[in-house]
């Protein structure tokens, strides 16, 4: 399903407008950066627990 998506956003990059590319790219970034932010906050708090 992943290697999907990929291929598919393969295909659509190239006809999607620089700005759209670039403001997608900051959303995931972003979304990583809060789930890893996320993540070691619940690995903090289980490991205290702990």
């Amino acid at each position: 399903m992943t290697m999907y998506v990929m291929g598919v956003l393969m295909f659509l990059i190239p006809y999607m407008s620089v700005e759209f590319s670039l403001l997608g790219f900051y959303a995931v970034s972003c979304f990583l950066n809060r789930a890893s932010g996320t993540l070691k906050t619940v690995w903090m708090i289980g490991s205290m627990n702990s």
